[in-house]
């Protein structure tokens, strides 16, 4: 989401240098709409419908005039020792554009953060998380297919891939411009509304599932540690109107893996059936299940890319079984996840009511 600023001073040379400082330092998150004269200013006003509106101290008649909420007004002024100017917040101008940008920012969160406290409830969204000790069974493949099952379902649903490397942008598109690496940046700053602004960096696929785009960079998603991870999940399960956050994220130690289940409702290990990836995954969920957890019940098998003459099932496994799929043979990615989506065993993984 970009945060909409409408500028009205009266020094056009200030403004002007102010519109291109912030383009110098790539605040793309804001847009600036300038004014250097009221001609027009309602009109803009009523065009733009800004986020907020920063206001020379000689136009400030114009907030009553054109009924604009005093929250969403700063007033720009040289003095540099008074905290508000007829009642509004002020915006000291003479000070570096990093610093007007911050104020913008946590100006904007103030902003969200009384509309939240009256209008919104909370999600409580139901958390599936997919993942797999065993490498190359088709987790991504599988997680995929769930989201858009239950995005066809009507409910509003948010895939997040949580992997050093990945290749969500093979199977979801759209034209949003915010990446992992935003919503890395903004679960390391904490900063206010987490959840709602978490939301609006969402982009939307045509099949109905919201999704962010690839990381920037690869290593930005090394910084996601598992405190991140678990507060970004909450944050979408408890501060969003999110239904259903899907995680796909590669299994890294029991002790990450743990932390992960508390906050999940269910969890879908993936397998492909044989004998080596059946190993793997036994043996990580029995070593995870003697810490005492209790959370077998939450917990299903989901047989992925499954091989008649090599596959085999884990025999007295304390893990329900959800079912699976055979291995498709000369599909490309698109035409797996469809199959995947389309298959009665992917309805086996889902719970509703």
């Amino acid at each position: 989401m970009n945060i909409k600023v409408l500028i009205l001073d009266h020094d056009k040379r200030y403004i002007d240098g102010l519109y291109n400082a912030f383009k110098g330092i790539g605040a793309e998150n804001i847009e600036l709409y300038c004014l250097d004269t009221p001609n027009g200013f309602s009109n803009l006003l009523s065009v733009v419908n800004p986020n907020l509106c920063v206001i020379s101290e000689k136009y400030t008649e114009l907030v009553e005039e054109n009924r604009i909420d005093g929250n969403k007004i700063l007033v720009l002024t040289s003095e540099r020792n008074i905290s508000e100017y007829k009642g509004f917040n002020v915006l000291f101008r003479y000070q570096s554009v990093p610093d007007i940008k911050d104020r913008l920012l946590r100006t904007f969160d103030e902003v969200v953060k009384k509309d939240i406290k009256y209008e919104y409830s909370g999600g409580h969204g139901r958390v599936v998380l997919f993942t797999s000790p065993a490498g190359g069974c088709g987790v991504t493949s599988v997680a995929a297919a769930f989201a858009m099952s239950m995005a066809e379902k009507g409910y509003k649903t948010i895939y997040l891939e949580l992997n050093m490397f990945q290749s969500s942008g093979l199977i979801f598109s759209g034209g949003g411009k915010f990446t992992y690496s935003d919503v890395i940046y903004a679960l390391i700053q904490n900063r206010n509304n987490l959840g709602i602004r978490l939301s609006n960096y969402a982009d939307e696929d045509i099949t109905g599932v919201r999704f962010y785009h690839e990381a920037e960079n690869q290593k930005d998603m090394a910084e996601m540690k598992a405190e991140e991870t678990k507060r970004l999940i909450n944050a979408l399960k408890e501060e969003s109107d999110f239904e259903y956050i899907i995680v796909d994220i590669n299994v890294t130690g029991q002790t990450e893996f743990a932390e992960l289940t508390e906050i999940c409702d269910r969890i879908v290990i993936v397998s492909d059936g044989m004998e080596m990836n059946n190993y793997k995954v036994e043996h990580f969920i029995e070593g995870y299940l003697k810490s005492g957890t209790g959370s077998e019940g939450k917990m299903q098998v989901f047989y992925n890319r499954f091989g008649s003459k090599t596959g085999r099932h884990i025999e007295n496994f304390p893990i329900r079984e959800a079912g699976g799929i055979n291995r498709v043979e000369d599909g490309n990615a698109m035409e797996i996840i469809k199959y995947l989506k389309s298959s009665n065993a992917i309805g086996e993984i889902g719970f509703e009511g």
